[in-house]
């Protein structure tokens, strides 16, 4: 199964370049994801790859920021800030990413409008 994530610009370059590895999220996926199509939010608006899902790594907050602060593409201060509202904190382990040719339209996917944090999309494309 395959999680499509809504991802600011700038961290999905990151993600696509093979500089952020990590994927942080407060809430992470309940059923068990392969992949993440990453659709980039405005002002792209587009699904512009996806990254093969390695691991997801949740825990206390301390301990998810030592295991992933080498490469999860941001300071200490933006990820104490972002998960500043929970206890704990998650991370998905990104590997393989790749750009597609030619970027897609969630209503290609068969979607309205993209998800608040992610959502699943069924089957392989």
């Amino acid at each position: 199964m395959k999680a499509l994530l809504s991802i600011h610009p700038r961290f999905s370059e990151a993600i696509l370049s093979g500089l952020k590895r990590y994927e942080y999220r407060r809430r992470v996926p309940l059923r068990h994801i392969t992949h993440v199509l990453i659709y980039e939010t405005s002002p792209t608006s587009m699904v512009v790859g996806e990254a093969r899902v390695a691991d997801i790594l949740s825990g206390s907050k301390e301990r998810v920021w030592q295991a992933t602060k080498e490469a999860g593409f941001l300071s200490h201060e933006e990820f104490s800030r972002y998960f500043s509202s929970t206890e704990d904190a998650s991370a998905i382990a990104l590997c393989d990413p790749v750009r597609y040719g030619r970027p897609i339209s969630i209503q290609e996917l068969g979607l309205t409008r993209p998800p608040q944090s992610f959502c699943y999309i069924g089957g392989d494309r």
